[in-house]
């Protein structure tokens, strides 16, 4: 995202969820998965820790879904990795 690091965290949630829908857990971790290319980067630090920070006494999701989120992004992420071409591109 682009101006990331003069975003408050309150901005920061609402970019992530103007960019990528309502769902602001969703929205942040796309920034945070979108900021990743393999290499430990200080915009992929932010929105990950902004994920996974505390607002208001409760996460940005409650513990349970931002669990089953992040499993479900791993299973579809080793999914893709197994299609083939002929796969990926019907």
């Amino acid at each position: 995202m682009t101006n990331w690091e003069n975003l408050t965290e309150r901005d920061a949630i609402e970019a992530a969820v103007a960019e990528y829908g309502k769902d602001r857990a969703a929205s942040v971790a796309y920034c945070a998965l979108k900021a990743y290319d393999g290499r430990d980067s200080a915009e992929h630090r932010f929105w990950f820790r902004l994920f996974l920070k505390p607002a208001k006494r409760e996460r940005v999701a409650p513990m349970n879904l931002t669990t089953a989120f992040i499993a479900e992004l791993i299973r579809a992420a080793n999914e893709v990795e197994r299609l083939t071409y002929y796969q990926s591109a019907a």
